[in-house]
């Protein structure tokens, strides 16, 4: 069991999206809105509730699907040119990330490539306020961002000045607007983070309150057919499932699952939830944590009724893949177009972020496990 550090920042609101004017008032009055297109009327809202508070409220909303160093480019010229003095990162894991660098580099004279090649870490960045529509980042309490490089398509993991990472504001109306496939996708997500965080080896007895709260909060939703209700109480339990998975990341740090499911999403385009539902059971049955004695518990966790009786029986990566078929969500790198060789590309750039961290791990091995979910 390892030691227990805690220092998690920042501070943490769960309610409607309406009291986030009155907070940014105390953090600034010249705000970047960096927000996802897609969520239509959402940004709207969100642009006239800081605006009702005397904000003045610049929306950056051209992101591109991967939201690479190339988006970032555009958004940090918009904040320096705009001298804004606040960033607000409204949208998915993609948007959020691109928000965090942006309020990282937005102060300090600093390139992108020297960033990204860890030349330079910023020491003051622009207070920054992350409102996750659909509840999750598992680098949430972490003072980092994950980004791309938009020509070679490597990913890093990069620092944000701790001080930045100010308030991180939670509305679980936002998944409304969601699909119910999505929700499940979403869930998956969760549920990915917060195994890995459980079978983390720098895992303590905090951590594991945290990861294994979020893993039976998230399979009680993922074990109905249907969502078991919808509204406000449904919702605020995906977010609640999210809080408790990302508190156990903070306290454990990033895995190799989660760098990756990034770094495949990063590269290949394709969504990180969508991706993450294929590597959840991949997790479990190959080499990333083979000898790992908590795995046995793990289908214990995912027990909730109306599951069969013998759900407590089956092996934790078979209870992955009753969720998967139960909602009809990809099972299979494949089937999200993705191809063998960029499964290559991805374990070689997956490598180059883990190899200082993860000794144990090659490229060789990295590229047989995401075989596995081919």
């Amino acid at each position: 069991m390892a030691d227990l550090k805690m220092n998690i920042p920042p501070e943490v609101i769960i309610g409607s999206i309406n009291r986030l004017g009155d907070e940014a008032v105390y953090l600034g009055d010249r705000v970047l809105l960096i927000a996802d297109s897609a969520l239509g009327d959402v940004v709207d809202d969100v642009k006239s509730i800081l605006e009702s508070r005397g904000l003045s409220v610049l929306l950056f909303s051209d992101i591109h699907p991967e939201a690479t160093t190339f988006t970032l480019t555009d958004s940090l010229s918009m904040a320096r040119g705009s001298h804004a003095n606040l960033i607000v990162g409204l949208g998915g894991v993609k948007t959020l990330h691109l928000a965090r660098a942006t309020a990282t580099l937005a102060v300090e004279k600093v390139f992108i490539e020297d960033y990204l090649k860890g030349a330079a870490r910023p020491v003051k960045g622009l207070p920054y306020i992350e409102v996750p529509t659909s509840g999750r980042n598992p680098f949430m309490f972490r003072p980092e961002c994950f980004l791309t490089e938009h020509r070679e398509r490597f990913s890093r993991i990069c620092p944000m000045p701790e001080e930045s990472l100010k308030l991180i504001f939670l509305d679980p109306l936002f998944l409304d607007s969601y699909s119910g496939r999505y929700l499940y996708m979403t869930m998956m997500d969760i549920l990915l983070h917060s195994v890995e965080g459980y079978l983390s080896p720098r895992a303590s007895f905090f951590s594991d309150v945290q990861t294994s709260q979020a893993i039976s909060l998230v399979s009680s939703l993922l074990g109905f057919r249907k969502p078991g209700g919808t509204g406000l109480d449904h919702y605020s339990l995906i977010y609640e499932s999210a809080l408790f998975s990302a508190y156990g990341a903070a306290l454990n740090g990033w895995g190799a699952a989660t760098v990756l499911s990034y770094v495949m999403s990063g590269y290949t385009g394709k969504p990180k939830s969508a991706i993450s539902s294929v590597m959840l059971p991949v997790l479990l049955e190959t080499s990333f944590y083979p000898k790992n004695d908590k795995k046995a518990s793990l289908a214990g966790l995912c027990h909730h009724d109306p599951m069969p009786r013998d759900f407590r029986e089956l092996p934790p990566a078979e209870v992955m893949r009753r969720f998967q078929g139960l909602h009809e969500l990809p099972s299979r790198f494949s089937e999200l177009g993705i191809t063998a060789q960029q499964l290559s590309e991805t374990a070689s750039l997956a490598y180059s972020v883990l190899e200082p961290h993860m000794s144990t791990l090659t490229q060789e091995s990295l590229f047989a496990i995401l075989q596995a979910g081919f």
